[in-house]
């Protein structure tokens, strides 16, 4: 092209970048890891970033079982970073223990930089590798079982909770294991909310809640993976129990019917699992499409929210939320009359209603919403823990859930 002889842009420092996709790029620097096939895109200091996360693996690990993929060893090796305008790649050494990526360091001269050396605005964006998680919610289902005689016998087996498959058509309904989620929100033991992965867990062949699994890390790469479990003498419903419970109630079935009529198609979103203190709440989107307009947009037209003890499907998710905390307190009170007590423990305050409980829920989260887009942490932090102490004013009474079984990082 003729431009690049007759331009005054192009300089001695000019560049050219011949590998553009970002995935392929960091491939190209380091062909010996195996890259997450989902990058994402952060702001650091001002530039655009893309991360991803990098594993080294193998198939030859002795007496490992091995997985779906074929490797029966895989580690969170590295953190790479691709700068969006120049092309940078670098590649951040977690701080796990990985014998494979130390053999490739002492050949190619330690092509790792230190985690501890990231900048603070991009080490703040490191998460927890779905990828990995996905690997370690699929073993641990078995390999929770630590007496030898049980695991021989296959007893008390788990399986990932399943439920309706995402953004599925009203019309079929597979059901497929619930995909790993990302969430923001603070662990029943802990006071900050984080940035956390969760998947929930049933006992296999039955359709009732028994755990869920959340994973995070911290800006110096160090995972944490914790799995809290119900205590066997309570039922809590699993997403199955939920959905079929969403489907029979009568409103929400004749109105889901109404609008899923010629020229119009409804979808169902991802079913939540939301652990709120020593409860759990269950959200799931339900959008609208027009289908006889072409390109008609998909917009979200109710928010379903479920508890224990009730189910319900309004225009907001303020609204939804008020509904169930209503028909909880209520259902509540009735039982707490017939034990020929006071009331509920954990009813609202006298003179405070839910509506009031359910609005302020919803002024907290926008505010954390803005506090997120202006990248001011504190105050965003400051108004997920005032979410979840409302939240769990909604959420009424519920199982209580042992303490947590710290697990580390479990090996593949």
């Amino acid at each position: 092209d003729r431009r690049i002889m007759f331009r005054s842009e192009l300089t001695s420092d000019s560049r050219m970048l011949l590998r553009r996709s970002v995935v392929e790029r960091a491939q190209a620097v380091a062909p010996f890891l195996v890259f997450d096939p989902d990058p994402y895109l952060v702001i650091a200091d001002g530039r655009l970033v893309w991360i991803m996360d990098a594993y080294t693996g193998t198939d030859r690990y002795p007496g490992a079982t091995p997985s779906e993929l074929g490797v029966n060893y895989l580690r969170n090796t590295a953190k790479v970073t691709v700068d969006a305008y120049d092309g940078t790649v670098t590649l951040y050494r977690t701080a796990v223990d990985d014998p494979i990526a130390d053999a490739w360091a002492s050949i190619y001269g330690e092509p790792f930089v230190p985690i501890v050396d990231a900048p603070s605005a991009v080490a703040e964006h490191f998460r927890y590798p779905e990828a990995l998680f996905d690997l370690q919610t699929e073993m641990f289902a078995s390999y929770h079982v630590t007496e030898p005689s049980a695991f021989y016998n296959g007893e008390d087996r788990w399986e990932i909770a399943k439920g309706e498959s995402a953004f599925s058509d009203n019309r079929r309904g597979s059901e497929q294991p619930i995909e790993a989620y990302y969430m923001t929100l603070p662990l029943p033991d802990e006071t900050e909310a984080g940035f956390k992965l969760v998947r929930p867990f049933t006992p296999i062949n039955r359709p009732n809640m028994t755990a869920w699994m959340a994973a995070k890390i911290d800006d110096t790469g160090v995972p944490t993976v914790l799995v809290y479990r119900f205590p066997r003498q309570s039922n809590i419903f699993g997403p199955q129990q939920v959905e079929a419970r969403i489907n029979q109630d009568p409103d929400i079935s004749a109105r889901i019917t109404l609008l899923d009529q010629a020229g119009s198609r409804v979808i169902r979103g991802n079913l939540l699992v939301v652990p709120v203190g020593e409860s759990v709440l269950y959200v799931q989107p339900i959008y609208l499409q027009a289908t006889a307009t072409q390109g008609a947009p998909t917009e979200l037209q109710f928010g379903v929210v479920a508890s224990q003890d009730d189910v319900q499907m309004r225009p907001t998710l303020s609204e939804a939320l008020t509904a169930v905390s209503a028909g909880d307190t209520a259902a509540a009170v009735s039982q707490a009359n017939d034990e020929g007590t006071s009331g509920p423990q954990t009813a609202p305050a006298a003179g405070i209603m839910p509506e009031d409980i359910a609005a302020g829920a919803l002024s907290a989260y926008q505010r954390g919403q803005d506090a997120l887009q202006q990248g001011d942490w504190a105050a965003y932090g400051k108004a997920q823990a005032e979410l979840e102490g409302l939240l769990e004013q909604l959420a009424g009474s519920g199982p209580v859930m042992v303490e947590p079984d710290a697990i580390g990082t479990p090996a593949p």
